[in-house]
């Protein structure tokens, strides 16, 4: 039964002593089904005088300072919740009461109609708090125990005489449709619907470019099937994945435009779409152009905002331009802002926004409160899909400090290893002095697990505290003497602690701050197009290229040798010139900006090197060509 775990492990207590206080601190956690719980009333009453009162957070946090020497009786409310109720007897020995003391305490609320408990238990306090003589508050183990015999015996059963129906829990579900081959190519910007069993439409979206649907409200047992609709011409066969690349159903040959998948018994479709933690990441950069040369818009903020022009996020652009979005809710209307008053936005310049893969996104911007304005609409317009990026091409930093017991405790030189799902080893690190720790240049996941392997440090601690480096806490977590410390990071946690970005090779070259050790050697590719026949490099080349001098600039032993690439459109002789005349623009464009020429090299080889099997005899689709068409940087450090 769920909160039977009440145990002894109602509460977590910590206490610190700092010289010259009257008072102590009364703080803790709300909790529902294991989940925080926002808003709880926590009501103070001294005597039948109300001496305090506040509402826990978001987080199900609060915190209250009670006066020493007074008897308090605490009160827990929510609605429809039962109402518990503490007692605590304040009285502080003269020759401690310069004591600043904090108790700490967790509160699992109990639901009325709850049948597995009895709610009577609550007619007593369910614990009692005093001052153990010497230097903290502690709980009575005794009247806890008795406590808990009330709370686990049942009243008798009375016969049932009307059941009220539970209404169904709603879970959100995202997946992928793509086409039946081994490219597994999705479809794109195709509308698929979500039907109940009275055949009755829930709800329609549209995939985005990587084939992926998701919707807010799916009922396991009330949604009868998906419906995904294509153009009349289409000949293929549809798939069905989930977010986890399971394949989820068996192809869907297309009928009228039409296929049909059936949530049953058996394959359990929509149960395993389930994604309560998918949200679409949209990333994007900003530059600016004056007088025909265009600067990346780096350091500068960029705000997320709902329909209401409220802000929902902020970010910064990095050193290339580049802002990465997460709090996004599908089928929503949603703006990407810039502030006008910026110096770099002069009247003489005018701004540009492009997607991650540099296509630019040509919507007219306007002006509101200061902000240059891109509105856009989620899975249901072509400029929103380019903005949207996968899960693999992200990558987060985990920046917090874990403390034992206390913040006078950091877990100072503690090796801290973390583990994925299935517990191999992704990363592991060193605490600073203050137990700090900064996880750098991580795959993208929900899935972690963080784990102290120097068990004996904690034998002293009967709880570890999480902060996100602001110093704000995350999670109280209470720790068993002689084992090995392991905690899954929930989705929660993980908000609060991890910084997220979109991956770039040329990140760890260019940004001062990233830690990971840069090879001697290293290849970057980069998909840099040109006009049809033509060598003169365009505006996304050049920011390409601004790439490689930045990194240059900020290390001066590195050499650069430049190889141009063709597709197999024309004649071997014709690409190899055209590969090398475009190769020595980009030296040119390269030294123009105050590179030394000798730190750069460049070659052509036309379609000598292609990568893959698009040669002069094979019918490939321009998206294969265009993987052939590249520059490829070839990085020296000596």
């Amino acid at each position: 039964m769920k909160h039977i775990k009440f145990l002894l492990c109602f509460f977590l207590l910590f206490a610190s002593m700092i010289c010259f206080s009257q008072s102590f601190t009364f703080s803790g956690y709300t909790q529902f089904d294991e989940e925080p719980l926002a808003d709880a009333k926590i009501k103070v009453m001294q005597g039948s005088k109300a001496y305090s009162e506040t509402t826990s957070d978001s987080k199900g946090f609060f915190s209250l300072k009670l006066d020493f020497n007074l008897d308090y009786t605490v009160y827990f409310e929510k609605t429809n919740c039962a109402v518990m109720y503490a007692s605590i007897a304040g009285a502080v020995p003269e020759d401690k009461a310069h004591y600043k003391i904090k108790y700490g305490i967790t509160v699992p609320f109990y639901d009325t109609r709850n049948e597995t408990v009895n709610l009577k238990a609550f007619e007593k306090p369910f614990t009692r708090i005093a001052f153990d003589g010497k230097a903290k508050f502690v709980d009575d183990p005794a009247y806890i125990k008795e406590f808990m015999i009330i709370l686990q015996t049942l009243p008798e059963q009375k016969p049932v005489v009307k059941i009220t129906p539970i209404q169904e829990r709603k879970y959100r579900i995202a997946g992928k449709v793509l086409r039946d081959d081994t490219a597994r190519s999705p479809y794109r910007l195709i509308k698929i619907s979500l039907i109940d069993t009275n055949n009755k439409e829930l709800g329609s979206t549209l995939t985005n470019r990587f084939g992926v649907f998701s919707f807010p409200s799916a009922g396991i047992k009330s949604s009868a099937k998906l419906v995904v609709t294509t153009p009349a011409e289409e000949k293929g066969k549809a798939v069905i994945y989930s977010m986890n690349k399971e394949k989820l159903t068996a192809p869907g040959t297309f009928s009228t435009g039409k296929t049909e998948f059936s949530n049953t018994v058996e394959n359990k479709l929509i149960e395993r779409l389930i994604s309560d933690n998918y949200v679409p990441f949209i990333a994007g950069k900003f530059s600016v152009e004056e007088n025909g040369e265009s600067v990346l818009l780096s350091g500068k903020s960029v705000y997320l905002m709902s329909d209401k022009n409220e802000v929902l996020e902020t970010t910064k652009t990095n050193v290339f331009g580049n802002f990465l979005f997460s709090k996004l809710s599908p089928d929503r209307n949603f703006t990407i802002g810039v502030d006008e008053t910026d110096p770099a936005l002069n009247a003489k310049r005018r701004l540009h926004l492009y997607s991650s893969k540099d296509v630019e996104i040509l919507i007219k911007d306007t002006l509101l409160d200061g902000k240059h304005l891109y509105k856009f609409l989620s899975n249901d317009v072509k400029s929103y899909n380019e903005l949207v990026v996968e899960d693999s091409d992200i990558r987060m930093d985990l920046k917090g400090k874990m403390v034992g017991d206390n913040e006078n405790n950091p877990l100072k030189n503690m090796r801290i290893v973390l583990l994925d799902n299935s517990y191999k080893v992704i990363d592991s690190i060193t605490t600073d002095k203050n137990g700090k720790f900064n996880f750098r240049y991580l795959p993208y996941t929900n899935d972690l697990v963080l784990q102290i392997r120097d068990t004996a440090s904690l034998l002293n601690y009967t709880s570890i505290i999480l902060y996100d480096e602001k110093g704000n806490v995350v999670k109280y977590i209470s720790i068993r003497n002689g084992k090995q410390f392991k905690y899954k990071l929930l989705h929660s946690d993980l908000n609060q602690i991890d910084e997220l970005y979109m991956d770039d090779p040329w990140l760890n070259l260019t940004d001062k701050d990233f830690k990971k050790p840069v090879a001697d050697k290293m290849v970057i590719i980069e998909n840099i197009y040109f006009e049809f026949n033509k060598v003169e490099l365009l505006v996304v080349a050049k920011q390409t290229l601004d790439k490689a001098i930045l990194a240059m600039q900020s290390n001066p032993a590195m050499k650069i040798d430049i190889s141009a690439h063709s597709d197999s459109k024309g004649s071997d002789d014709y690409n190899l010139k055209l590969s090398e005349q475009r190769a020595q623009r980009a030296l040119d464009y390269i030294v123009a900006k105050g590179i030394d020429k000798t730190r750069v090299l460049a070659k052509g080889y036309g379609e000598s090197k292609l990568l893959n099997k698009c040669d002069n005899k094979t019918e490939c689709s321009e998206e294969a060509h265009a993987k052939n068409r590249r520059l490829e940087f070839n990085i020296s450090m000596k």
